[in-house]
């Protein structure tokens, strides 16, 4: 996402699809903080509870969902090969924003 501090179209949503769980949020910070929570709850599903490591998911997430909706590239950045995010975080995320972002593993 190009800005943190812009709520995109819909919230902030935030998706675990491990346990099929989702909540919207109208500032990025407790979406973040939301995520840990629920990381740190449930130790068993194995998410990271590393507040970069969640921001990044939560950005790939959104991003990938706004980017599917017309006329909403103000909001999504493309990223770079450069950057990587760890496997773990890759992991929680649906299999299109992997490939839409190019990411790679580190």
């Amino acid at each position: 996402m190009r800005s943190r501090s812009v709520v995109p179209p819909n919230g902030w949503i935030v998706r675990i699809r491990k346990l099929n769980s989702e909540a919207r949020f109208w500032d990025f910070g407790s979406a973040v903080q939301w995520y840990i929570q629920f990381a740190s709850a449930n130790p068993s599903v194995g998410l990271s509870t590393d507040q970069g490591v969640v921001e990044r998911i939560i950005d790939l997430q959104n991003a990938a969902r706004v980017s599917k909706i017309p006329n909403t590239g103000e909001y999504v950045m493309l990223m770079d090969n450069e950057n990587e995010i760890p496997a773990e975080a890759l992991a929680s995320c649906a299999p299109s924003i992997k490939s839409c972002c190019g990411l790679k593993r580190k």
